[in-house]
């Protein structure tokens, strides 16, 4: 079926700010309320090109990405984001069944809104048969993986992306090992970076391995990096100004205070309170917040048993319960 050049050209501009912004570590975006700037380009675009066509499919399934993604970087709650995300992949499938990004989008719907491993599976099973040599779909097959502990397997997904398209998908090896855990290694591999032309993803992941590791300092650094590359100045020096006067667990307070405050004015995630209160080592507050999160099927806990800040309570049985009922 033809398609409408301008409804294309409005697709391709909106994939260019959602590929920009959404490969950022939705847990440090939403974290530090970076901005949703490519996203609201994104979507305008996307709506565009369904406008123009309105059967064009690769339009739904843009808005699809959308809806999804930024209810996973915690701009709306998933109730918000997910059914739409849902309603647009099916209309996608339904202009054009062989489409693999059709069946990505999908998949994604079943993996962070549904916690349904089996179904989103299938899903992305069916768009790398259609295109092998997907890279978007390739990550996310790689995240499931990784949650499911096949980090062989999972690891060569993120690897295989990475490799496909290194502009677009630079940092989708490190992403793999901090899910995995394996955080002195992406230390090892990443941390002599720090002044080349690195995507915000390396620094933001960095981050994290560094606070694990109780590396503070080089967290501070690693953070300050990030947010500098996102343009996010005067929060960087507010952090640093922080650490230098009142060290590590001053500045997790701060982003506490933070929190709180934003709170009062929008939606925010539970799961980020959860996440904040894992590093503060207050476990009662961690898990209110994480069966607050359970309850609004916040997307990211599908990733739950990779989730870097909670590794030290998955002993706990209050813990595993929460893992059953996101399908562990």
């Amino acid at each position: 079926m033809p398609v409408d050049p301008a409804a294309h050209d409005a697709y391709l501009r909106g994939r260019y700010y959602w590929t920009r912004r959404v490969h950022f570590d939705a847990g440090f975006a939403a974290h530090h309320a970076l901005s949703d700037e490519d996203f609201i380009r994104a979507r305008s675009y996307f709506e565009s090109a369904v406008d123009r066509d309105p059967t064009y499919a690769l339009g739904y399934v843009g808005l699809s990405n959308i809806f999804g993604s930024t209810a996973t970087h915690g701009f709306y709650a998933p109730s918000q984001g997910y059914p739409k995300a849902r309603e647009s992949a099916l209309r996608a499938l339904e202009l054009d069944a062989n489409l693999p990004e059709a069946h990505q989008a999908l998949a994604g719907v079943h993996y962070f809104y549904d916690w349904d491993w089996r179904r989103a599976e299938a899903e992305f099973l069916k768009a790398l048969r259609l295109n092998p040599s997907h890279a978007e779909t390739s990550r996310l097959y790689g995240r499931l993986l990784l949650v499911r502990g096949q980090e062989t397997e999972g690891q060569a997904r993120m690897e295989f992306a990475e490799s496909v398209d290194p502009l677009g998908f630079e940092g989708s090896r490190i992403f793999g090992l901090i899910q995995s855990g394996r955080y002195e290694e992406a230390i090892r591999e990443y941390r002599g970076h720090a002044h080349e032309d690195r995507p915000p993803l390396v620094y933001q992941l960095l981050a994290t391995a560094f606070e694990v590791q109780g590396r503070y300092e080089e967290a501070i650094e690693a953070t300050v990096d990030a947010l500098k590359r996102c343009n996010e100045f005067a929060r960087a020096a507010s952090i640093r100004a922080i650490w230098e006067s009142g060290g590590y667990q001053r500045v997790l307070q701060w982003y506490l205070q933070d929190l709180q405050a934003r709170s009062r004015k929008r939606y925010t995630s539970p799961l980020l309170f959860a996440e904040l209160y894992a590093r503060l080592a207050q476990p009662d507050e961690m898990f209110h917040w994480l069966e607050a999160a359970v309850g609004e099927r916040s997307p990211r806990l599908c990733e739950l048993r990779t989730n870097a800040w909670f590794q030290r309570y998955r002993s706990m049985g209050r813990f595993r319960k929460i893992e059953k009922h996101v399908g562990y």
